[in-house]
């Protein structure tokens, strides 16, 4: 059994698939010289072919029925898991540094992820109620992008009570997230009942875009820096005014987005010369991006008052 290996999974659209990879590369990018390994869990192993036989790599196969392609997927890792510690990176992050240190930040934990604790408002679920209900001091509040844990039986016992609460999702109160079941609460209850803790976010691990108003970042350069939280959306999670993390997680319809576009872009092209590269993202991603959304903010109100308001775009992550 390896020592240590950073865990995603990839099932269901080539959407999903992509989104790994270009996770997987940026790992590559940035861990070759140390001694973590990467454990990539997916029903289509023909997708990522080309990478099975590269060093510390390892490609797995999964089967899933058709309640498990969502959100609580993550809770069948636990059976695929090939080394002593963990780390789950979701496949909508990129890695833009060495991740040795996320290890020792999580010293001492079975289960884990980044949050805070919160004992009022809701984390789709009343908290409260949850807190009564199941006789827990708090409520591990926390975005489900980042997961350590060891492969031992506390570790084991936390999935297994999570899949359990899974099956009772409604009755028990849980609020699904676009239709499905989220595996969130249900994880940060089992948390709980484990006696197992958070750690706090102060910005070196992870940022979740949707946090932040400004986030500027170069996957080549190993450069991220985020700032001007929206703390309205927190919920009560504690999350610096400032981060400069190891890992960018571009939850929700993010990775749409122009930014991880041009991240991608970079990935695909890395052999290029830098200045040359960052020219063309400049070219065919900044400019033309910026551009368009200085003119929207312009002329949205007199669009609105012509035409009214459009639909709500599907988003292609819950469509």
């Amino acid at each position: 059994m390896e020592k240590r290996c950073i865990v995603t999974i990839a099932v269901g659209k080539v959407y999903y698939l992509k989104l790994a990879e270009n996770l997987l590369r940026s790992f590559i990018l940035w861990n070759q010289q140390n001694d973590l390994h990467f454990l990539l869990v997916t029903d289509n192993t023909d997708y990522f072919s080309q990478y099975t036989g590269l060093p510390k790599i390892h490609i797995k196969v999964i089967s899933l029925d058709e309640s498990d392609r969502s959100f609580t997927s993550k809770f069948k890792l636990f059976e695929h898991v090939i080394a002593e510690e963990n780390i789950f990176i979701d496949a909508d992050c990129l890695v833009y540094k060495q991740l040795d240190f996320v290890f020792d930040v999580f010293k001492g934990k079975n289960f884990s992820a980044i949050g805070s604790n919160i004992s009022t408002g809701n984390f789709f679920c009343d908290v409260k109620t949850m807190m009564e209900k199941f006789s827990i001091p708090a409520m591990p509040k926390f975005v489900g992008c980042i997961y350590y844990f060891k492969n031992n039986p506390i570790a084991q016992s936390v999935f297994q009570k999570a899949s359990e609460f899974k099956n009772d999702y409604d009755a028990l109160g849980f609020v699904r997230l676009a239709g499905k079941e989220n595996e969130e609460p249900l994880l940060a209850v089992a948390m709980a009942l484990n006696n197992e803790t958070l750690v706090p976010n102060d910005g070196t691990i992870k940022c979740d875009l949707m946090y932040y108003k400004k986030v500027r970042s170069n996957v080549l350069r190993g450069y991220t820096f985020a700032t001007a939280p929206v703390l309205e959306i927190t919920g009560g999670e504690a999350i610096p005014s400032e981060a400069n993390p190891a890992i960018l997680h571009f939850n929700d319809a993010f990775t749409d987005h122009y930014q991880y576009k041009a991240e991608v872009f970079r990935l695909d092209h890395a052999a290029y010369n830098r200045t040359v590269l960052e020219f063309l993202v400049r070219i065919l991603f900044t400019i033309p991006n910026t551009s368009k959304l200085a003119a929207k903010n312009i002329l949205r109100p007199l669009y609105h008052y012509i035409w009214g308001y459009r639909d709500v775009r599907k988003n292609k992550r819950r469509n």
